[in-house]
């Protein structure tokens, strides 16, 4: 934190003054990485009435009226040519996420009942609910699926496994509350399906972009999710290997040799560890840590 103010190059401005240089360099809005985070009425749904008026027809005018009304000093903008700016389409429907695979967080899941609705929260904060009992046999397939992402089709077919019929209204409804539910950040949707591990393999393998950047020696890389994921010592060691080729035992023998070769020291009560018996167990405990590490943040594909 705090990172922008040691920077050789600082020089902070609106977000209308940032989209001005973008678009004298022929560049124009496409949107933001978070897609709740361009609904006003994810931050105050009293207030999201007025910032749309005063913004108009002007997702940019939106942007930073809501940067003033929250205080917001971070953006995440992905930005196009100009001359493709006319293609773009703003309104989101459920017929725009037919074909998209929807993630969830890990710690997403039913939290209560109350009046005949089933509420579905996470540890975020964001919250759906509905009365539709078919609606809530969906969300609590694409639960039962996590970690792995969700397509409509396969939570329809996890619905039907189970006995349930599935007309094309209630296909419908279930696109609607995905959509819904993505608005407001529940979800994430990706055009590619996510096959995360649940379990360590005997020969588990890591995300390729992972085991490159642990191979180059990159302290910070993303996991499956595409969220941050931190690559110690050990881990620059271990994730290379995980290409589905390589056990346990031969993790050991790679972080031992890594040790003899001086790459690697492990210390004990403040002392450096040089008996080679004592050199494989704390090999073994790392090598243990760093896939349990590496299995419990989505890290190991499926």
């Amino acid at each position: 934190m705090g990172h922008e103010f040691l920077e050789d190059c600082n020089e902070p401005c609106s977000f209308s003054e940032f989209m001005a240089s973008a678009g004298g360099r022929g560049l124009a809005y496409l949107g933001e990485a978070g897609l709740s985070t361009m609904m006003p009425e994810n931050m105050n749904p009293a207030a999201a009435p007025l910032l749309r008026a005063l913004a108009g027809d002007n997702q940019v005018s939106l942007e930073q009226h809501m940067d003033i009304f929250t205080g917001r000093t971070f953006h995440q903008t992905l930005l196009i040519h100009k001359e493709r700016e006319g293609k773009c389409v703003r309104t989101v429907t459920p017929d725009a996420l037919q074909d998209l695979h929807f993630l969830a967080r890990p710690d997403f899941g039913f939290s209560c009942e109350a009046d005949g609705n089933a509420f579905f929260a996470d540890g975020g904060g964001a919250w759906f609910s509905t009365q539709d009992p078919g609606v809530r046999k969906a969300i609590e397939a694409l639960v039962a699926r996590l970690p792995d992402s969700s397509s409509i089709d396969e939570l329809v077919a996890a619905m039907e496994l189970r006995g349930a019929s599935v007309d094309e209204a209630m296909r419908s409804r279930i696109a609607d509350a995905l959509m819904r539910m993505t608005l407001v950040g529940l979800l994430t949707g990706s055009t590619e399906p996510l096959r995360i591990a649940r379990a360590l393999s005997a020969k588990p393998i890591a995300c390729p972009m992972l085991r490159a950047d642990a191979a180059a020696g990159v302290l910070h890389s993303a996991n499956l999710r595409h969220e941050p994921i931190r690559l110690d010592i050990i881990a620059q060691v271990v994730t290379p290997l995980l290409d589905g080729g390589n056990d346990r035992d031969a993790l050991i023998a790679a972080t031992i040799a890594a040790a003899d070769a001086g790459r690697v020291t492990f210390q004990r009560a403040g002392q450096t560890v040089v008996e080679p018996a004592d050199v494989a167990v704390c090999a073994a405990e790392h090598v243990d840590r760093v896939l349990g590490h590496l299995q419990s943040n989505a890290c190991l594909v499926a």
